[in-house]
């Protein structure tokens, strides 16, 4: 049994669901600015693992979000910042505060943002979240391949 995915994301045992529809998780251990600093961040904690801290802007006032690095946990937490349901917001660098950059359209009508996976700043290795508040499409794209949790669910991964 494989530790790693072939992108040095940590593969880990899902002892908590016992169906076994979904027996490994995959959490993002490395995840980078567009400059190349490092989001994952231990001031924040998701079921033991380390969160992604960012800044957030929307309009005019500013604040962080951690999210959840475990693919599938939409768990996000605001801090300093107070939005509702549907508001769109710029997302920045925690560090250098560089706006993420636009991976491509979400099926919600607005943008997914990339988050790279390795020091390379592809888009063909990076995950993609939705800019927008209560959205939770996210994907991960490796090697040019899309992971889907379909993708884990079916064992493929």
């Amino acid at each position: 049994m494989n530790i790693f995915d072939n992108k040095g994301m940590m593969i880990f045992p899902n002892p908590q669901k016992a169906d076994k529809q979904i027996d490994k998780l995959i959490v993002v251990k490395e995840c980078f600015c567009p400059k190349g600093h490092d989001l994952i961040n231990k001031r924040v904690n998701f079921n033991g693992f380390n969160g992604i801290f960012l800044k957030v802007k929307h309009f005019g006032k500013s604040g962080f979000v951690a999210l959840s690095p475990i693919f599938g946990d939409k768990s996000r937490i605001f801090l300093d910042i107070d939005v509702k349901k549907d508001d769109i917001l710029e997302l920045y660098c925690a560090h250098c505060n560089t706006e993420l950059p636009v991976y491509s359209t979400c099926n919600c009508g607005s943008k997914i943002l990339s988050l790279f996976t390795t020091r390379n700043l592809e888009f063909s290795d990076c995950i993609g979240i939705c800019n927008k508040v209560d959205c939770v499409n996210s994907e991960i794209i490796s090697e040019n391949q899309m992971i889907t949790l379909s993708t884990i669910d079916l064992g493929l991964l």
